[in-house]
């Protein structure tokens, strides 16, 4: 019996802004301190478990090839939807697909952007709930003992609680502080984590009875062009809502395995703590995160409680408990078309990635850093010069078909329209410092002859 473990990579990036934007969430970070991004934490975890298969929207997947590229796991299977239509669409995407290696696959649905502390008592709770869905052919949701009256949460009512696998009675969403409290002391209550066990043909069954309409467009799309006319068409709605509220069969094995959602900066804060220079004067419980290589240090004076996240493109100073009117914030610069919601000044490249340091109408400069072992491919362009200056590492240049070695301290001048392609020979890291020169420097500006990625 195959199983297919289905990881929704998604989200807007609003909650960890300047952290997380659009089109490098959450997942993408390493947040668990394992020194890896999430999303990678959640394909090692899962691995031993069946089939990983990344679901994810259109505009993150080159950023989630090229993690899994550099990552050394480009045997996982990504689904692509053509745009965000919420948990339902992408979990009937996944169901498609699993029926596809067979009518008796067994699915798991779970959240790329989670943190699980005890891996072999979520590998324990994987299994009984594989184990219990198929024997059952019902749908298993895995609930969180809550540790604490949580307000960012929704809750699932729970019945039969003598029983190891327990009966969903009804959904809560997420309370305010008093009903939180209210829900602890009752004792019947999980948290609801988005994790999902069934067999696929089950749910089949359920998007047949429930979503009718939507299961049988994303069933019947057999092309891409097809299921972005679908995907178009269809109205966006969570699993919760579509499908799970309305089933009366859904059943839960309540689980503590250390799991952590990290879905405000206070949480961050929780978890890490200030790991950088932070100077308090008349002022006490602050926090300094900041996001790039420079060294930095901050300086509060006169308040307490003050949580400063500082990247190369924005500034964050927000007071702690406050974390819940981050949307907001975002909602006032999605009014100024703000391009720091969008994208970082970094690009995750399947070669290693790149940071604009700085962008004038007359140069434009970069650091770039080359994985051991890997190479750019062979380029030109035709509206830029650029300037390279090797800070570390030992690599080999071609120009026009003729080889170079380079080392840290080394020049390189590449005019307009010369072919050129770097590589890194060594076991660590080249670095290097590219300035650009000319018309135009968008990184269209590129005629590839040859490239170990299949770009074009």
């Amino acid at each position: 019996m195959k199983t297919v473990l289905g990881i929704l990579s998604g989200g807007s990036g609003s909650r960890l802004w300047p952290l997380s934007r659009k089109k490098f969430p959450k997942q993408f970070n390493d947040l668990s301190g394992s020194g890896q991004p999430m999303i990678v934490d959640t394909v090692d975890r899962l691995s031993a478990l069946g089939d990983p298969v990344i679901v994810t929207g259109k505009h993150l997947e080159s950023t989630t090839m090229t993690i899994l590229h550099r990552m050394g796991r480009m045997d996982v299977s990504v689904l692509v939807e053509p745009s965000s239509k919420d948990t339902a669409a992408a979990i009937a995407l996944l169901t498609k697909y699993a029926l596809e290696q067979g009518d008796d696959t067994m699915v798991g649905v779970f959240p790329a952007d989670h943190v699980i502390e005890h891996d072999d008592i979520f590998e324990y709770t994987v299994r009984k709930s594989l184990d219990t869905a198929n024997e059952k052919q019902a749908v298993v949701t895995i609930g969180i003992v809550p540790h604490y009256a949580a307000t960012s949460f929704g809750y699932l009512q729970l019945t039969d609680l003598d029983s190891e696998v327990k009966k969903v009675k009804t959904f809560i969403e997420k309370p305010n502080k008093e009903k939180a409290e209210e829900l602890l002391r009752k004792g019947d209550v999980v948290w609801n984590a988005g994790m999902f066990i069934f067999p696929a043909r089950v749910m089949k069954k359920l998007f047949e009875q429930y979503m009718p309409d939507m299961w049988s467009a994303i069933l019947e799309a057999d092309t891409e062009e097809e299921l972005v006319q679908v995907f178009d068409a269809i109205e966006g709605k969570s699993i919760d809502y579509g499908i799970m509220e309305k089933a009366g069969n859904l059943l839960c094995i309540p689980a503590e395995f250390g799991w952590k959602d990290l879905g405000s900066w206070e949480d961050i804060v929780a978890r890490k703590g200030s790991t950088d220079k932070l100077v308090q004067v008349h002022a006490q419980n602050g926090t300094f995160v900041h996001m790039h290589p420079m060294q930095k240090t901050a300086v509060i004076i006169g308040m307490d409680d003050v949580i400063v996240v500082d990247t190369p493109d924005a500034l964050l100073v927000m007071k702690s408990g406050e974390g819940q009117n981050m949307k907001k914030a975002v909602q006032e610069l999605k009014q100024e078309s703000s391009t720091q919601l969008e994208e970082h000044r970094f690009e995750e490249r399947p070669w290693g990635r790149f940071e604009v340091l700085l962008d004038t109408p007359s140069f434009k400069s970069k650091r770039l850093i080359l994985l051991p072992g890997k190479k750019l491919s062979y380029q030109r362009h035709e509206k830029r010069k650029e300037h390279w200056t090797i800070t570390k590492g030992k690599g080999v240049v071609l120009l026009n078909g003729v080889e170079k070695e380079v080392i840290a301290g080394d020049n390189v001048t590449i005019p307009p329209g010369m072919k050129h392609r770097l590589g890194n020979v060594s076991s660590e890291p080249l670095e290097w410092i590219e300035v650009q020169t000319g018309s135009y420097f968008g990184e269209d500006d590129i005629e590839r002859f040859e490239d170990d990625f299949g770009r074009v």
